[in-house]
Order: structure tokens, then sequence, then C-alpha cells
């Protein structure tokens, strides 16, 4: 029951950090486009 439970507190942490990592890569893809199309803009 122990390791079950511990499994059950491994899974759930790397399922958070996968939605942070996912959320992070999401937000630098954003801020990316944006200073293209800012540099597109300018030149």
């Amino acid at each position: 029951a122990r390791i079950r439970l511990m499994m059950r507190i491994l899974t759930h942490k790397h399922s958070c950090v996968g939605v942070s990592v996912t959320y992070t890569v999401k937000k630098v893809l954003h801020v990316h486009l944006q200073l293209q199309v800012k540099l597109r803009v300018l030149t």
C-alpha cells in the first residue's frame, strides 16, 4: 500500500512538472513570436 501511495505522489508531481513545462514553453514561444512581429514592423 505504501509503494502504491509513493507511486501516486510521484506521478502527481511529474504531471505538475509537465504542466508547468508546457506552460513555460508556450509563454516563451508567444514572446518570441511577438518579438519577431515587432522586428518585422520596425524594419
